[in-house]
């Protein structure tokens, strides 16, 4: 498990924002987990993952009747800054891991 805290940068979304992009603060945490553990050490599929992400943006989004950029889009909602992520992880390279 790793939480993290970073610095996005990306197109301005308030309508107070006086430039065409602006920092946000972004936090999260990352979730790995060997799910073929057990299989023999040398076989390369045990390093296979699972992994899950959870991140959210917590400033700078735009609130609902924002209108950004200016006379272009307003918003009918806030936005939504959470988002989960869940995948898998396969090796490809090297097939016989150093283990």
């Amino acid at each position: 498990m790793a939480p993290y805290v970073a610095d996005l940068f990306s197109n301005a979304a308030r309508p107070d924002d006086r430039s065409a992009y602006t920092h946000k603060l972004d936090v999260g945490l990352n979730l790995g987990v060997g799910i073929l553990n057990w299989l023999s050490p040398h076989a390369w599929l045990r390093n296979v993952k699972g992994f899950v992400i959870l991140d959210d943006v917590l400033t700078g989004l735009p609130h609902a009747g924002d209108d950004v950029p200016q006379g272009e889009r307003v918003f009918l909602t806030a936005a939504r800054p959470a988002t989960l992520i869940a995948g898998v992880s396969i090796p490809v390279a090297p097939l016989k891991p150093h283990s």
